[in-house]
């Protein structure tokens, strides 16, 4: 006999609601991905009297709540913090949503919040225009650098995270080099063919003892680790067409590509491994520290 499903104020209903909330918020997932299937499958088969929460539910009385919580603490830290690092991390589309708080009523909290009460004279924002090469997004991106960077009296500055910053200053070379990203782009192509093979991907797993790596969007690294596993294979043997295979010339550029960065991707691994992924943790305890060794300086003068 199937088990009644729980009333929506039944307490572990209830619970289920604030937790997906909170999941929204500290991963910055679209609500319209959190709802998808997979999710309440999960969630059923933990209890299947469990009923996936009302988006109206997590929108309208949920998020405003933990926004507001959230803002209390942001204000708190704004006022008596010595300094403080924004990490400006501008990527994807999806991201910058979240950042901007996912949801458009979400958007005057987070200006409130971040910006005080002086005005950044911003055009209002509209989510589906933050895709990281539209204008406005460079714009917003620009604007905030200007405000933090150039505001010591405010002790607000910008730090950005270390392993990104070492893919960001390779990101825009390889855009600009058309021989480059030309053989990139080929084998991205190439790449997503060879992945919808059945032949093709047991091919890989036999010979890499991993699979194929697809680029992705939000990590710029990711041409190289697809680069560097593909070039070791015999397109022949993976079994793809050749009209489809990449041509030498291609192959060379490729090659040279994946050694000429490969330092900077081993710098990037040795800091993820390290647990230093951002330096923007470190720096407002060193800028803070020199603050208060300036104001003994000057309390001696």
């Amino acid at each position: 006999m199937k088990k009644p499903a729980f009333p929506r104020n039944h307490p572990k209903q209830r619970l289920l609601d604030l937790n997906v909330a909170r999941i929204q918020v500290e991963t910055l997932i679209c609500p319209d991905i959190l709802g998808r299937s997979s999710f309440d499958r999960a969630i059923k088969g933990a209890d299947s009297a469990l009923k996936w929460p009302k988006w109206d539910t997590i929108s309208r009385r949920l998020l405003p709540s933990i926004y507001k919580k959230l803002e209390t603490k942001v204000l708190d830290l704004l006022k008596s913090a010595t300094a403080i690092a924004i990490n400006c991390d501008i990527w994807s589309s999806k991201r910058q949503r979240g950042y901007l708080g996912v949801n458009t009523d979400m958007e005057d909290v987070f200006r409130r919040v971040i910006y005080g009460d002086e005005e950044l004279e911003l055009e209002p924002i509209d989510a589906e225009d933050l895709d990281t090469r539209s204008p406005l997004a460079k714009e917003v991106a620009e604007k905030l650098i200007q405000r933090y960077e150039l505001m010591p009296d405010r002790k607000i500055f910008l730090v950005r995270c270390v392993a990104h910053t070492l893919q960001l200053c390779l990101k825009t070379p390889v855009e600009n080099c058309k021989m480059l990203n030309n053989s990139v782009e080929k084998l991205a192509s190439v790449v997503a063919k060879l992945k919808k093979s059945t032949r093709g991907t047991e091919y890989v797993e036999k010979e890499l003892g991993i699979a194929l790596k697809a680029r992705c969007a939000t990590r710029w690294n990711s041409n190289f680790i697809m680069a560097e596993r593909a070039i070791k294979l015999d397109w022949t043997a993976a079994g793809l067409d050749p009209k489809h295979k990449l041509s030498r010339e291609h192959q060379n550029i490729l090659e040279d590509f994946v050694e000429m960065t490969r330092p900077s991707q081993e710098a990037f691994e040795t800091l993820q491994r390290n647990g230093v992924p951002a330096i923007c943790q470190d720096l407002p305890l060193i800028y803070g520290l020199r603050i208060f060794l300036q104001g003994i300086l000057d309390g001696d003068q």
